[in-house]
């Protein structure tokens, strides 16, 4: 069970070394496989890719998270290669541990927010405010996860646009947002 040393890194961040964990991944092999359990769980995925990448980070769980926990995560990505402008960080916590903005109004506006950081600048919507449920779809997310008390629930929900999943059409862009902790399955 994992989740103690998670919980100390997260409510203890002052005990956190970004420079030792970066450090101590790049000295791992890089998975060969397009699967950790295909190498037997003895790698990593190639840490060369955050060159490239956009990260956006968000804290708002104010006193789960502490201190500079969230910060940790980026100085991580950094000195493993991401560029400075490569992430994007908001904060949503005070010192005293609450909240600037409602929860809700802080989901709606990062989400807007870090679309717009890792894809650029965003077309307005086709039909502002229509969600339609046919296009959400479950899948079975258990093959991804390590282990069980990842903390994970045993499906995920996926949102597919109509014209995503037809198969002449431009390919569409993945994002993926994880859900707050004690979120319900459906939060935006």
């Amino acid at each position: 069970d994992l989740t103690l040393p998670y919980d100390h890194c997260k409510s203890h961040s002052h005990f956190v070394d970004p420079a030792l964990l970066a450090a101590h991944a790049k000295e791992l092999p890089a998975c060969p496989a397009p699967s950790y359990e295909a190498a037997g769980g003895a790698c990593i995925d190639d840490v060369s890719f955050l060159n490239a990448s956009r990260s956006y980070l968000t804290r708002s769980e104010c006193r789960t998270y502490t201190g500079p926990a969230v910060e940790n995560t980026r100085r991580v990505y950094t000195l493993l290669g991401q560029p400075q402008n490569g992430s994007e960080y908001i904060d949503n916590c005070r010192a005293d541990g609450t909240t600037r903005v409602k929860k809700l109004q802080f989901a709606h506006e990062t989400t807007r927010r870090c679309l717009s950081h890792v894809f650029g600048r965003l077309a307005a919507p086709v039909i502002s405010g229509l969600f339609n449920p046919l296009s959400l779809f479950a899948f079975d997310q258990t093959p991804f996860l390590a282990s069980a008390d990842a903390g994970f629930a045993p499906f995920g929900i996926m949102y597919v646009p109509r014209r995503c999943r037809r198969t002449l059409s431009p390919p569409c862009r993945l994002f993926f947002k994880f859900q707050a902790c004690g979120a319900p399955p459906l939060a935006p």
